[in-house]
């Protein structure tokens, strides 16, 4: 998500195979869904999951997305996907932006 430009078809691929950390658990929360003209949806959400990096104890994350759909022949197809997980507790303490 910190990358200068979107990552390709074989970076996204890689992303969801075997050294991805395993699902253990989710939830969506859908703030938004908005059909235009038949034809495009886009949807805003967040999520809470639990996953568990190879031999490391489960983690707890959190996040937000939208994504793009356009109707083909009845199917909606994805065409735009953007989110990110939110930062960790160690990442962003909190008070980190306050003036001392």
């Amino acid at each position: 998500m910190s990358a200068e430009f979107p990552h390709d078809k074989e970076a996204a691929i890689a992303s969801v195979t075997d050294d991805t950390p395993a699902l253990q658990n989710y939830e969506l929360f859908a703030h938004s869904v908005q059909i235009y003209d038949h034809m495009v949806g886009v949807v805003h959400y967040s999520y809470r999951a639990t996953v568990q990096p190879g031999g490391a104890p489960p983690v707890a994350v959190t996040g937000k997305w939208t994504e793009v759909y356009l109707r083909q022949n009845n199917d909606w197809k994805m065409i735009a996907v953007s989110g990110r997980p939110n930062p960790s507790p160690q990442e962003h303490p909190p008070n980190a932006d306050a003036a001392t």
